[in-house]
Parts: C-alpha cells; structure tokens; sequence
C-alpha cells in the first residue's frame, strides 16, 4: 500500500525542501508534501465562528499548488484515491493542532469515504489521532463525483452518523442531481453553489432560487449554508432570506493559521436592524412572451380532404371559425368558417363542391408565424398586415411544423394581461417598481419590527399642466420627479415605488427621511423651471379649466410629501400605514406650494 494510504498520520515533508523543478503527483504522495488552509465560517445572526472548511493546497509555488490541478493530476496517474486520503489526513492532522473550535469540514468523493469508513474503527482511528471528536466532523459530498450505488452511499452515511459525525451537500443546484441526493440523503447541511450567491442583490431570479432553498430547508430541518460571499450587499440579502452560516472572502480568506473572527466592518452589517431591498425582476411582457401562447391547437385537414368534410366539421362545431391546411406538418392554407358556409347555402353549390378539394376554397397566401416570435413584434406584424389576418387569425409554427392557430383577438387580449401585470410590478414610464414589490418590502420591514418611515409623494395641479402642456411633457415632469427622488434615495436601503399617475411612495431606513424629504423638495422646485414657458415663472402659474366650465389661475407645478416614522408595535398592517401616508398627503396638498406634511400623532 502506498504510504499516502496508510494509517500512519506522519508529518508531512516541509515544503521549503521541495524543487518545484521536481514536484510531480508521486512525488508529493511519496513527500507527503501537501498543506492544509482553512477558510472560517460565521453564524451570520451572532457573529460568531461556527467552524472551518478544511482544504488542501500542494507545494508553493509549483503547477501543483492548485488543488483543482493536483487531483486533476492525480486522476491522470490513477493516484486520485491516495491523494485524497493523504488531503484528508493532513487537513484532520493540522486542525486537531490549531485547536480550533467549531466543525471541521471535509470534501470526500464517495470511494475514498468508503475506503476510509469500512466497518468505522479507520476513521474513528483517525479521528482519535488528530484529536478530533466525531460529532465536529462534517463531510461535503460534492456532485463532481459520481454517484452510482446510492443504496451502498447511504450505508456509508449510516457509519458516519453512528461516529456523530454530519452530513452536507456541497454545491447545491449546480446541476439536477445535488437536489436528488438532497431528497435521498437528507444531510445536515446545504452549501448554496456560488454561482446563486454572487450578486444576488443584483439578480430577483437567483434570490427567488436561493428563498425558495432555504424554506424548503427549513421544512426538512436542514441547516443552509450559503458560499461564496464576496460583498457586503450579497451578505445583507443572505442574512435577510434567513440563511444562518455563510462563508466567502468577505468573511474570511483560506489560510495556515485562521483567525476565527469576523472582521469589525462585518459585525456592523450583521448587527444592523436594517432590511435589505431586495432586487425586482425587470418585466418585460411584450418581449417574454413568445407566440406559442397564443397557439390553440385545432386540428388540421390535408389538402386532400374533401369540402364536405370540412362543412361537416364546421357544422359539428359551431366554434370553430378557421380550419389550417396542413401537408406533411406544413401550413399551406387556410379555410373561412363563413366562407365555406356562404358556397354550401347557395343554390346547387353543394354538389357541385361537396368532392372537390378543401384547396378550391382556401386562402393559400395565410399568414404564417414562428412560435419563438415575441408577441411585441407579432403584434406589429399583424397591425401591418391585411385585416383578414387579425380576423381569420394566424398559423403558428414551430420550425417550419404546424403548432396551431392564433387570432387578433387573443393576441390583444394577452397584450393588455401583461401590461396590467407589469403595471403591477414596474410602471413602463419610469420603470420603478410598482404597488406589489413596494407592499412586499414594506410587509417584511413590519415583520421584522425595523424602524422605518414612509413617505408619500405627489405632484401638485398636475392635471391643469397637462391640459396646458400636453400630455408628453406630463410625462417629462414625472420621469424628472422620479429622477429628484431616486437621487434622494440610498441604493439597498431605501425603496423608491412609481404607484401610478403622478403618485410615488419612499420607504426609507435612512434615519435622516426628513431632511432628505425637505431637500428633496427643494431640488425639485429649484429644478422645475425647465417645464414652464418664461411668462407662466414670471407669473407663478397660468390659466387652465377647472372642474367646471370657467377658467381658473393654478400655480407651477409643487411636489407635496405627507411622512411618518414606523416604530415598532405602532402599525399592525400595510392598509393603516397606506391609510395615515394617504391623509398626511392630502394635507401637505391643501397647503401652498410645495410642503411636507409630518406625522403629528406620535
């Protein structure tokens, strides 16, 4: 047996006295010139060391000092087992003489794990050895190795746990079969694959991904680790979706001799009581949607089938308004319920048609689509075309096969659908989030009794502007309100809401929400003369028709503010927040000129 697979835990050959001319896969094993790093990893909710990932690293300053290199090296020359063995010794071997406290951490390919297990008494040998207890050790068993005998894993797992020792799954949802393993297994742990942590305060779909883990392990009673954070803002989010233990270069680098303690700057993150915004998925309906939506698969006649075939099947359906003509999976026509009706009712027409091909009365020039087509562009097209194609309806395909048929009445529908739902989410005119994300981050700050405050914001006689400016430069007023308070706002702390109209909404943690909502106030009235031709600023407003039939003087447009602090047990629910925001606006708008109304009921 080579020496790399022995029991014997002998101190490894100092790596001062390597050539790295001379390194190659066999001389490491035969040196036992491998050293162990480890990287820490902190309860995010306390601060505190929770334990250590245990790693390897190769000769300093060699091709082999890379892990990923080394047992890359290592499977070439058929020597991966020993390497890890002899990975797994050194690591165990040099944390029992850290003295560390908390779990160590072990990656282990199921082979090695089996070689090393057999009946338990190897591996409690090595623990014993390095001084370690059972119940510190957890092992990561990781998708880039094979799993082909999962019955025999689990027996493995099953002596593992008799030691005390846990179980993680690293690198969860990097491919489909971590999650197999997870429902399999059921471990201790999950280690959250990167790839879903890095930016994910940038990114709703990987946040979504990561939420919809961690509930799932929290139902299972499965600890989740999240890895890879690199930013305080991917730190924020991982602590506010409820994950417990985190790691990543933020946190603590892979070294000799680790710390265990979290960087000063990073118990203030952790121990803020602020929420995180969360990132909103960015909707755009027209352009998402493919034309397959719209496909309604009728079934299709050759253009071998006879007229009276087809007036039987309109007869049969009284729905049915269009028949496809289809040859080998190809679209060449379409049939007109009304058409084909019209000819069979006239005077002897019915048996001078009833043999005849369906193609004598076709239309052979339909109009023809790709179901990946958005329905934005499809929408055009049909705009563009003859009208018979929004009446009759369209042939969707998919590349170049019949799919089924869709109809200008159907795409319109589906149009106005997703605008409402994206009114919901983003307004189009200024693409800030809408009422349903705004209510969302509003309930988790309630939820969580962080203090916060709520401001409303809206745009004075904005109606007479736009009976005398139009309605496009309406829209440039809103755009450059939106403009003045997203400068006002602090990127991941507060959350700006467009909730329609001229109506906005700030949820600020910021604790200076006042001064920024006065300045606020001030950058717009400085600001808005740009929007008023030279005699209405000189007057200080102009002529417009009122509610009634006269004309009446309203001033420039003003931006008022009604505020209010949240405190903790002072608000129950989003409605008697929404109902306080909503009387302190209309107050700040009964007085003149921009103003901002606070809460007086404290």
């Amino acid at each position: 047996m080579p020496a790399a697979a022995g029991h014997s835990l002998a101190r490894p050959r100092p790596v001062d006295q390597v050539d790295p001319s001379e390194v190659t896969i066999n001389s490491i094993l035969a040196g036992r010139c491998l050293t162990a790093v480890f990287q820490p990893v902190f309860d995010i909710r306390s601060g505190r060391i929770y334990g250590y990932e245990g790693l390897t690293r190769g000769p300093p300053r060699t091709r082999l000092e890379s892990p990923l290199r080394l047992f890359e090296a290592a499977a070439a020359q058929g020597v991966r087992e020993q390497a890890e063995q002899l990975a797994t010794d050194v690591v165990m071997q040099r944390f029992g003489q850290l003295k560390r406290s908390g779990i160590l951490s072990l990656n282990i390919s199921p082979d090695v794990l089996e070689a090393i297990i057999i009946d338990g008494s190897k591996l409690r040998e090595k623990l014993t050895l390095a001084g370690l207890e059972g119940a510190r050790l957890v092992v990561e068993l990781t998708e880039t190795h094979a799993y082909r005998d999962l019955e025999r894993l689990q027996k493995c797992l099953a002596i593992l746990r008799a030691l005390g020792a846990r179980i993680a799954i690293d690198d969860l949802g990097a491919g489909y079969s971590s999650l197999r393993l997870w429902s399999e297994l059921r471990p201790e742990f999950i280690k959250i694959d990167r790839h879903f942590i890095q930016n994910i305060h940038q990114d709703a779909l990987k946040l979504h991904f990561v939420r919809s883990l961690t509930e799932i392990a929290h139902e299972m009673r499965c600890t989740v680790i999240a890895e890879g954070i690199e930013l305080t803002e991917e730190l924020e989010v991982v602590r506010d979706v409820g994950i417990k233990l985190a790691q990543g270069y933020l946190l603590g680098r892979p070294e000799a001799v680790p710390t265990g303690k979290l960087p000063s700057r990073i118990h203030e993150v952790i121990q803020t009581s602020m929420l995180s915004v969360f990132p909103i998925q960015s909707i755009h309906p027209l352009e998402s949607v493919s034309a397959s939506a719209l496909a309604v698969p009728i079934a299709p006649v050759s253009s071998k089938t006879t007229l009276a075939t087809v007036y039987q099947r309109f007869v049969d359906d009284q729905d049915l308004l269009v028949l496809p003509v289809v040859d080998e999976h190809k679209p060449i026509g379409l049939l007109n319920r009304h058409r084909v009706l019209e000819e069979f009712s006239r005077q002897y027409r019915r048996e001078l048609l009833a043999r005849r091909s369906c193609k004598s009365l076709m239309d052979s020039s339909p109009f023809v689509v790709e179901a990946s087509m958005d329905i934005q562009s499809l929408s055009t097209l049909v705009a563009a075309g003859k009208r018979r194609h929004f009446v009759d309806g369209f042939l969707i395909t998919r590349a170049g096969r019949y799919l089924g048929i869709g109809d200008g009445l159907h795409l319109m529908q589906e149009i106005a659908r997703l605008q409402i739902r994206t009114a919901i989410y983003s307004n189009p005119l200024t693409l800030l989030p809408g009422s349903v994300p705004l209510d969302e981050h509003m309930q988790r700050l309630l939820d969580a009794g962080a203090p916060f405050a709520v401001a409303y914001c809206d745009l004075d006689n904005f109606k007479a502007y736009n009976d005398v400016y139009g309605y496009r430069r309406g829209d440039e007023v809103i755009r450059f309100c939106a403009e003045v308070l997203t400068k006002a706002c602090i990127p991941g702390r507060d959350f700006l809401g467009h909730i329609g109209g001229d109506d906005f909404i700030i949820v600020f943690q910021n604790p200076e929400w006042e001064h920024v909502c006065r300045s606020a106030i001030g950058q717009f009235d400085e600001r808005r003369r740009d929007f008023f031709e030279p005699e209405h600023l000189a007057a200080g407003g102009y002529f417009a028709r009122g509610r009634g039939t006269s004309e009446l003087f309203f001033p420039l447009v003003g931006l008022s503010i009604g505020a209010l602090e949240i405190q903790r047990g002072h608000y129950q629910s989003i409605s008697e927040v929404s109902v306080r925001t909503a009387a302190l606006k209309a107050q700040a708008k009964r007085a003149a000129g921009s103003y901002l109304a606070l809460d007086t009921l404290k």
